[in-house]
Parts: C-alpha cells; structure tokens; sequence
C-alpha cells in the first residue's frame, strides 16, 4: 500500500513539473514577441587604433559634403595643390595652389574664380572653442563656423576673394589658435588623425562653388596633408638650465674662461641638434649665466617642427653632456623677454610764475608794470624835503585867518599867519597871501607861505618811507560836518622870474 501511494506520488510530481514547463515556454515566447517591436540600443562602435590604416575613402567618407553630393572627391582629378605651412606655434596656413591642367579630368582644369568656394579640416570636439582668428591672403575673414555634429571647421564664400597676383596662386587660408586655451593650442591637437602612412597629417576637402544647374559643387577634392614636415617660420627662444655637480664642468671654469665656454655653448646645441634633426645654424646662442652651480643659456631655435618637445625632452636630449661634463636637472621653458620700458614723456616748459601780490609794482624788471592809479600823497618826513608833488592840480587854499581844523583828507591845512615849520603832507603847492612869493622849491611846485616868505626847508632828518600801494583810489568825499574849503580867487602879486614851470597862484583876502 505504502509502495502504490509513493509511486501515485510521484507520477503527480511529473506531471506538474511538466505543467510548469509548459508555461514558462509560453510565457517566454509571448514575452520574445513583444521584444520584437523595440530596438536596443546600438553598440558602440569599437575606437580606431592608432596604428590602424584607412585609405583615402574613409577620409573622403568623413565629409558630408562627400556623401550627399556627387562631386569629384579624387585628389589628383583636381588641378589645385594643397600645402601646409606653420607661421608659428599656433597658426596652421593652408595654401592653395595650381598646376597646369591635363585635361584628362573636367576637375582638372585652368583656375576660376569660383574653383576656391569652401576649406573644411577634419578637427576634433576640443578645438570647437579654440578657434581664435581666421583670415584669407592676411585679411580677417568672418564667413566661418563649426560643425558640432562632424567637428569639422567649415571656411565658406572664398570665391567672393579676389585671386591674388597674376601667378598661378589662388588663395592662403590661415586658422589661428587660442594660445591662452587648455586644450587644442597647437596643430598636432587640431587636426584629427586620418590614419595614414603620416601620423602629423591634416584632413582637408576644397570645394568649388555650387553649380546653378545642379544646386550642388561639381568638384570637392579631399587632402591628406602632411604637416610634420613643416618648420615653424617663427624662432623660438627658451631658457635652459642646469646645475653643475662639481665632477666636470664648474661656473669658476666657464666664466674665467671664453674658450672652455664657448666650448660648453657649442656641446649643448650640438646635442640639441642631433636630437631634433636640425643643422647648428638654427641655433644661437643669446646669453649665459652661471653663479656658483647654477648655469642657464638663453638659446633661440629656427625651423623647429615641435616646440612642445624642446620643453618636454630638453633633459633626454642633454643626456650625454649630463654624465660626460656633470651636468643634471636639465630642464627647458619658454623665454619671453620682458617688454621694453616706454619713453618718458617730454616735459613740458613750467609757466612763469604769477606776480605775488606783494610784489606786484614793485619787481619791474619781471614783472609788467600796469598802469598806475592815482596813490595819496605820502606822510610827510619831520624837518626833511617835501615830497614829490602829487599829480592834482588843485592847490589848497589859504585864508587870513586861523585855519580849520584839517579835513580827514589827505590835503594838510596851510599854516597861518607865519611860516609852516614843517612842509606840506601833499605835494600840492599853497598859495602865498599878503606877501612876497618865496624863492622856488626844488620840486616844480614851490611850498606855500602865509603872510610873509617861506624859510628855506630844513635838512632831512631821513628819506621819506616808502609809501604802500593802494589797490584802488576812490574820490574823497568831505565829512558832513567839515565846512568845504572856500573856492580860490586868483590875482594878487606877480611870480618871481626864477620860476619857470607857470606862475605860482595868490589868493586875494
């Protein structure tokens, strides 16, 4: 009994494995139904080696322009020749030329203004915010752009350029990169590799303008430019330094020395030169230094295909002098020289100073005299000359009688009934009354004399001082309570025949 129910058992196990089978078979097949209505996505394709081959197909298949159009991509159906050449480290110059036509391709003819209409290079995704200038025969050209979704540096419109000269030369299209950018600042990074026999190689397509019967270029040759060969135009000048270890060579030695200098100079450039492949004529050296171990040469490199590498292998390159002259921590910069200081500005003449006002009037010789206003009449000297007259007219008169009190004008009041012991403040002459005129002062103008002659005026007790400038002379106005001086009657005795400037005036009582 027990035996039936184990094998009843397990007769029920089989059949249920095999009903679980069965439905795991369906549900597999209905979910490979619905998966086939969906694509996955698309592997990526594997990167290309380094040392791989591609012929110029697949360069030509790089280019749009290529694929969507029928234009002739055959290099040699063409009669334009394409060369490369390096102004400097960050310049690329494509230039264009053309050879005589063969006529055996209709791409192969006589040049036309429109056979230069495009230049596309082959660049990478680095270079797309590396392009810095772009120019056409030397002059900046605007009509370019970047193709983000090929990376390729389109240079478009040229057949709008005229041709230059009467040579079979048709244009120089220079790109200019970012020296200042991190990366894609030099030509071995701008141009992508195209896999060929040249590893320093550009890949670049001239496309002639588009065909108004066709709408598309008839002729689109595409290049595979070598640039390795290309010599950078420009010189290049680097430091290069080292230290002496003391087993050979030594700074006491090459500054005391020219010759063993000299000698030092030529092992260091004929180690560059055999390692960069270059003839001792581009080389020179500019200056040396060497204090106590440290030696540093100024050295300026024409013709070099790779600055980069003069800055990374300085120390492979100076390898052999290292361990025959003691010579370690070799390493090479760039040397830019410091900018020379700029002229100092001229100076200008200084102005001639402005008169002081407490000079002013009295430095003549510098200073112009302007023309004078009317001063008041200085205070007279005690017991010395009278002054000089005053240019008035208008003399002071005299009465028989005591005088006023004197006014607070500058006019003195004349003495009475004697003789003035002391001369008059102003050099305005008062008149004589009731008496004989006095003899004539030595000033045009004599000194007045009151009822009798005037005494002959004493010794100057000193010059008068020097009177003060006035800044302005305003007319004297009398107090309120001054009565005015009585109006001068004229008459009365006549002048001496001493006096020869004019009558002395007398005022009648």
């Amino acid at each position: 009994m027990a035996h039936r129910l184990s094998c009843q058992h397990r007769s029920l196990l089989l059949l249920a494995g095999v009903a679980c089978l069965a439905l795991l078979s369906t549900a597999q097949a209905a979910s490979g139904r619905a998966l086939l209505g969906k694509k996955g996505p698309a592997p990526s394709p594997s990167p290309i080696p380094a040392d791989a081959r591609k012929g110029m197909g697949w360069v030509s298949d790089q280019f749009t322009l290529v694929r969507k159009t029928k234009c002739d991509a055959t290099f040699y159906h063409s009669s334009l020749v394409l060369n490369i050449t390096r102004p400097d480290r960050w310049t690329v110059c494509f230039d264009i030329s053309t050879m005589a036509p063969n006529g055996k391709y209709a791409c192969h003819a006589a040049p036309t203004a429109g056979q230069v209409d495009t230049v596309q290079v082959l660049s990478t995704a680095a270079c797309a915010k590396s392009i810095d200038t772009v120019t056409v025969d030397g002059k900046a050209w605007e009509e370019y752009a970047w193709v983000k979704a090929t990376n390729i540096l389109s240079i478009n419109k040229l057949a709008s350029a005229p041709l230059v000269g009467s040579k079979p030369f048709v244009h120089t299209v220079c790109v200019g990169l970012d020296a200042t950018a991190d990366a894609c600042n030099s030509l071995n990074e701008f141009c992508a590799p195209t896999y060929g026999p040249d590893a320093n190689a550009c890949g670049v397509l001239i496309s002639d303008a588009v065909s108004t019967t066709t709408g598309e270029p008839s002729c689109c040759p595409v290049y595979r430019s070598s640039f390795g060969a290309a010599p950078i135009q420009a010189a290049y000048t680097f430091r290069v330094s080292g230290r002496f270890t003391g087993t050979g060579m030594n700074c006491g030695l090459v500054n005391k020395n020219e010759n063993i200098s000299a000698q030092f100079e030529q092992a260091i450039v004929t180690a560059y030169g055999k390692a960069l492949s270059m003839q001792p004529a581009q080389f020179q050296v500019v200056n040396t230094d060497c204090r106590v171990k440290s030696f540093e040469a100024i050295i300026k490199m024409t013709g070099l295909t790779d600055p980069d590498a003069v800055v990374k292998s300085s120390s492979t390159y100076l390898r052999s002098i290292a361990k025959t002259l003691g010579f370690e921590k070799v390493r090479a910069v760039p040397y830019v020289p410091s900018p020379p200081s700029p002229p100092k500005p001229k100076r200008s003449p200084s102005p001639a100073p402005s008169p002081s006002p407490k000079t002013q009037g009295f430095n003549e010789t510098q200073v112009p005299t302007p023309t004078p206003a009317p001063k008041p009449a200085p205070s007279p000297a005690v017991n010395g000359p009278s002054p000089a007259p005053a240019p008035t007219p208008v003399p002071s008169p005299a009465v028989s009688g005591p005088s006023p009190a004197p006014a607070p004008t500058p006019v003195p009041s004349p003495a009475v009934n004697g003789p003035s012991p002391v001369p008059a403040p102003t050099p305005v002459p008062s008149p004589a009354v009731d008496g004989p005129s006095p003899a004539p002062a030595p000033t045009p103008v004599p000194s007045p004399a009151v009822n009798g002659p005037s005494p002959s005026p004493s010794p100057a007790a000193g010059p008068s001082p020097t009177p003060s400038p006035s800044p302005a002379v305003y007319p004297i106005v009398p107090l309120a309570n001054q009565p005015p001086s009585p109006a001068p009657s004229y008459g009365g005795a006549s002048p001496s025949p001493s006096q020869q400037q004019g009558p002395a005036p007398s005022y009648g009582g």
